[in-house]
């Protein structure tokens, strides 16, 4: 059985071309650079990715070139859920055959007020048709979804396909769910923000998967590596963090690689989301260029 996630985790940002498509071969660079900075995997295709805005056959040409660019399946966990569970299965089971890590699903996120048995019947389900090679890792974010990953799920989960279920994405935000999560001992649990990142360790988390470690990667090692150190300072890693929510994640960290590699390109969302604007973007590079030491 492969090792469960554990340490900084980046749930890559996707760039693209001026058609608005993937560019594959800067997606494959970032990859690499996240990869050398400190992460120890990344995550292709979270919410961070923009996954729901990129087809099955789009998500299935990104992971190839991370791929054929050199980068190790162990190394990559691949976000897959989606509404419709053959396109969940589709992309499990194409990661699964790549030899990824782990596939992260989020439950399908169109119909609310679902039951537990609805989703325990998902999940169980993916786990049947691609069988004992698929490695799980549940995805805890009800803001986005508003279908929670509940304890009954995880226990329906469980004693049907034990040997698929692996981990947790929380995404949460709240500690209390943290700490609910990771009283489950058999469970690889990672919360979605450094925030939590040191409480997460202090009771057994494996480490975190955060979208800022696609531009403060370092600084979230260098705590992560001091994690049991009382007197580690990690003001600037939450700084950062605070900077980036504050005005919207992907667009902004989007803006800040454009600034800081000084190709514009990097500067592209797919719609429904957009640019940050100009004033909102310059103010944040020049808060972020003090914390990261770019000028």
């Amino acid at each position: 059985m492969k090792t469960p996630a554990d340490g900084v985790w980046a749930p890559t940002l996707t760039p693209l071309t001026d058609k608005l498509d993937i560019d594959h071969a800067l997606l494959v660079e970032h990859c690499q650079r996240l990869l050398g900075s400190g992460c120890h995997g990344i995550v292709l295709f979270g919410s961070t990715g923009e996954a729901p805005s990129f087809s099955v056959s789009e998500r299935i040409a990104a992971l190839d070139s991370l791929l054929d660019g050199g980068i190790a399946p162990d190394r990559i966990v691949v976000g897959t859920g989606c509404p419709a569970l053959p396109d969940t299965v589709q992309l499990s089971r194409h990661a699964t055959q790549a030899g990824v890590l782990g596939t992260l699903v989020i439950p399908p996120y169109f119909y609310k007020g679902v039951s537990e048995v609805g989703i325990a019947a998902l999940y169980g389900a993916l786990c049947e048709v691609i069988g004992p090679d698929l490695k799980l890792y549940l995805y805890h974010f009800p803001a986005l979804s508003m279908v929670p990953i509940t304890a009954g799920i995880i226990r329906s989960v469980r004693e049907r396909f034990p040997q698929n279920l692996v981990g947790l994405k929380d995404s949460s935000g709240q500690v209390s769910n943290l700490h609910g999560f990771l009283e489950d001992d058999e469970l690889a649990v990672l919360p979605g923000t450094e925030r939590l990142m040191l409480e997460g360790a202090r009771h057994g988390g494996r480490g975190v998967i955060s979208a800022t470690a696609n531009i403060s990667a370092p600084i979230i090692r260098a705590v992560w590596d001091r994690r049991s150190d009382p007197t580690m300072d990690d003001s600037n890693m939450l700084a950062v963090r605070s900077i980036v929510e504050s005005t919207g994640t992907i667009p902004t960290m989007k803006a800040w690689i454009a600034h800081a590699t000084g190709y514009p390109g990097w500067n592209r969302v797919r719609p429904p989301l957009m640019v940050l604007p100009a004033e909102s973007a310059i103010a944040a590079n020049g808060q972020l260029s003090e914390l990261l030491s770019v000028e």
